[in-house]
């Protein structure tokens, strides 16, 4: 039995240990407070951190510590094992306070110095760090942490001081080379499906521009030359209507589901047909913030998503600022996560579990979220071995032209976010490019469909130099042919008739999976209907353009208004956010003038954005590019748009659509 004074000293040791890993956590939580106090959500500003939203983040900091101390004092005990190897087997002269804090400060810059050998672009959070050189900065972490281990190991008496330091560095090394899925692998999962039993995969990509996506992958452009189009540019939207939602019911819907949504979940009537037959559904989304599947009952057989539904924007919005959280989050999530520290390669390896039990799976990558954190993977493909003399700072992207008028001197072309936004669409899909054929061999009856919910836009701005950056990319909401122009990669058995006289939207999908459902043993087809394909839609970019000061005098209904929707927003514990219906009272004409409407007619696309006064901005593109740009009164834009009345855009799916 120990001693009263050995028990002492061990305490200490523990205490040693502990003491660096809490003062990190304190130092590094510390920097975001301003910023988190200020804007705590992204999408609703006025948002404040009072209730639901305060213990959120109580959630979020105590989780980040749990995280903190227990990785701490693993990394220290594997330390502790190395140096033990060498040492006396009575001697206990390093188990002291002043040993486990030399051990555990050694271990905490070599871990953090590895984790930002993943991602170095997230030390543009540090202070310090994000001033210097990438390469710098890595070295004073892992030459820091090397010196501390080497100081502690020569107070132990022992031979091979240096091999045991190795030998420590290798083991608090080890632990960053588990794969994020290992855990996931042995939890439970529905009994597997025949090999050959008819499968449809849909393999979602978040914001994935149709341009970008088919120069990356030219052997994916759309079958046909059909022109592919997003019936609106909401994510949360467009996995509603391919599941079987009333196109009309949504016209009017924003970024949170409306109470009703959540109440009659019936109204997604391709899960119910999918329910009543006997077929097996799963939902894979790596970031729950927009859909919460998972916490809503009796949609899917199985959801697969990160825990913590609207929570997760803290450790998505600020998921650089306790970055062993990030890492830990991925091993424990039921899914992998989308945070800085993600790996997509875990994520296709979860959706490839999922396909193995379900007859019908759905994924959603969100990978391409504002704002991207490039890896060491990406930067390597992008600027070579030069990123090592690049401070973390220069690939910072701004969110806004304010942002980049406050910070003018901190932006160079490094952190232009398209730049970023097509190196990590490159790694996307050059990475899932042969998990296509791997999974359609093995499961020889299975459709599927690669397709994005929505594009993204990226705003010029000027900088003083007179060169020009694109700001963080507008996630949905907005008309332009890069936010409604979206990918489209048949698969597997789906098959197709599609010419470039046609337009083929994500209601096509819908109505070819109806089909699907009802003669399971036929392949997924793909047909398009409609030359002119007229659409409407809720958009918020007009309203977040306006200065806060002018906000009070703005004209009502040139966009969604923030405020309003903030007052009709609720939260609760669990993770579900919703919206009360729209007042009653209002009236449809005052209710319509809040859409922006697009006509898309083959390559060429009209978009009427309003903004305000009864006035709405005409862009016309041709395929992506612009074509012209004017002002017109809402008389014009309803007389243009009158001669296509869009029947298919409002038309529900009906019983005779599920009949084989």
């Amino acid at each position: 039995m120990p001693g009263r004074e050995q028990i002492l000293r061990r305490l200490r040791w523990v205490l040693g240990v502990l003491t660096p890993w809490v003062g990190v956590w304190l130092l590094l939580g510390l920097r975001i407070l301003p910023g988190l106090r200020n804007a705590p959500n992204p999408f609703l500003q006025e948002f404040k951190l009072t209730d639901v939203m305060l213990n959120a983040v109580y959630e979020w900091v105590l989780a980040a510590l749990v995280a903190y101390l227990v990785i701490g004092l693993l990394l220290a005990l594997l330390a502790q094992v190395a140096i033990g190897l060498g040492a006396p087997k009575e001697d206990g002269s390093n188990l002291d306070f002043r040993g486990g804090l030399l051990l555990s400060a050694g271990a905490l810059l070599w871990f953090h110095g590895a984790l930002y050998v993943g991602v170095p672009a997230a030390m543009a959070s540090v202070p310090v760090l994000r001033s210097l050189p990438m390469g710098l900065s890595l070295l004073l972490l892992l030459g820091g942490g090397s010196a501390l281990l080497w100081a502690q190991i020569r107070r132990c008496p022992g031979r091979f001081p240096l091999l045991r330091t190795g030998m420590a560095l290798l083991l608090i090394t080890l632990p960053l080379f588990i794969p994020h899925d290992s855990f996931r692998r042995l939890m439970p999962s529905p009994a597997p499906v025949e090999a050959t039993a008819p499968r449809v995969l849909l393999v979602g990509l978040d914001a994935m521009r149709q341009d970008f996506f088919e120069e990356i992958m030219p052997a994916w452009k759309a079958p046909g030359g059909v022109s592919t189009l997003s019936p609106a540019p909401s994510t949360r939207k467009l996995w509603n209507l391919v599941m079987g939602a009333d196109p009309a019911a949504f016209d009017h819907s924003m970024v949170m589901p409306a109470r009703w949504e959540l109440e009659h979940p019936e109204h997604l009537q391709l899960l119910v047909q999918a329910h009543l037959k006997g077929t097996r559904t799963a939902f894979l989304i790596n970031d729950p913030l927009t859909l919460s599947f998972g916490l809503q009952p009796n949609l899917f057989t199985t959801v697969y998503e990160p825990q913590g539904g609207w929570k997760y924007w803290f450790t998505l919005g600020y998921g650089t600022a306790w970055p062993v959280y990030s890492w830990v989050q991925n091993h424990t999530s039921i899914v992998e996560t989308s945070n800085a520290w993600s790996d997509t390669s875990a994520y296709w390896r979860d959706v490839e579990r999922s396909l193995e039990g379900h007859h019908w799976v759905s994924s959603h990558l969100c990978d391409l979220h504002a704002p991207i954190t490039l890896r060491r993977t990406e930067l390597q493909s992008w600027r070579g071995w030069s990123w090592l003399w690049d401070s973390a700072a220069q690939y910072r992207s701004s969110m806004t032209p304010g942002d980049l008028a406050a910070h003018p001197i901190r932006q160079t072309w490094r952190g232009d976010a398209l730049l970023h936004y097509r190196v990590r669409m490159k790694g996307v899909l050059k990475e899932l490019e042969p998990l296509l054929p791997r999974w359609t061999a093995r499961y020889p009856a299975l459709s599927g469909v690669v397709f994005s919910d929505h594009g993204e836009t990226h705003l010029p701005a000027p900088l003083p130099d007179g060169s020009v950056v694109h700001l963080s990319g507008m996630h949905g909401y907005w008309g332009d042919a890069d936010s409604l122009r979206i990918a489209l990669h048949p698969f597997g058995r789906t098959t197709h008739a599609l010419d470039p006289s046609k337009v083929w939207s994500l209601l096509d999908l819908r109505d070819a999976l109806a089909r699907w459902m009802a003669a399971p043993g036929k392949p997924l087809h793909l047909t398009a209907e409609e030359v002119a394909y007229p659409t409407q839609f809720v958009s918020i970019r007009a309203d977040f353009e306006i200065p806060k000061d002018d906000r009070k005098q703005a004209v009502r209904n040139a966009g969604l208004q923030a405020a309003d929707l903030i007052m009709h927003t609720h939260l609760n514990r669990m993770g579900t956010w919703f919206t009360d219906p729209p007042d009653p009272k209002a009236s449809a004409a005052s209710a319509e003038m809040v859409l922006s409407r697009a006509l898309a007619e083959g390559s060429r696309l009209t978009v009427f954005n309003p903004i305000g006064g009864g006035q709405w901005e005409r862009i016309v593109y041709q395929g992506h590019t612009e074509r012209s740009r004017e002002i017109v009164a809402e008389s014009a834009m309803r007389k243009e748009l009158a001669a296509f009345p869009g029947t298919r855009r409002v038309r529900a799916l009906t019983p005779e659509a599920f009949q084989p």
